[in-house]
This record gives C-alpha cells, structure tokens and sequence, in this order.
C-alpha cells in the first residue's frame, strides 16, 4: 500500500502543479482529461485518506471551475447542486 501512496502522491502534486497556473488541465477550456479526473476528486476525505484541499489546493479548484457560476442554481438539500442551466422567470 505504501508504493501505491507514493504513486498517487506523485501524480496528484503532478495534477496540482499544472492547476496552479491554468484554470483547467490542459488549458482554457475543460477536455476529456479534466471531465474524468473530476469523478475521482468527490471521494470523501475520510474515505481516502487525502485533505485536497489542505494538501492540493489548486486540485480543489477545479470542480468549481468546470460550470460557469452563473449557470449553477441550488435545488433540494444544502449542498445539492444542480448544473442545469438556471431558468428565466
């Protein structure tokens, strides 16, 4: 397990790294790379044993950088998001 750490560890300072300085992974605009890395980020901490955001902070940004704001529009429960496009009244 102690290899396995270390590869991920490599690989998410890697994906930090090049989210300091760019909005998305490889660029200005989201690709195929930036959709698939996202199902792996909403494991829950207690879960994986990995504080993003303490540990990787340009990695936690990404999420929040995939969906324009204005296109956001909470529905339900605190914290359930929806990204469907907000209607107009």
């Amino acid at each position: 397990m102690a290899f396995l750490k270390t590869r991920i560890d490599g690989n998410l300072a890697i994906l930090d790294k090049r989210l300091a300085n760019r909005p998305f992974i490889l660029g200005a605009r989201p690709t195929i790379a930036d959709i698939s890395t996202m199902a792996y980020l909403h494991y829950p901490a207690d879960e994986t044993g990995y504080d993003l955001a303490a540990s990787h902070p340009a990695i936690t940004s990404l999420p929040a950088s995939m969906v324009p704001a204005s296109t956001i529009t909470a529905t339900g429960s605190p914290g359930n998001i929806s990204a469907m496009p907000a209607t107009e009244k």
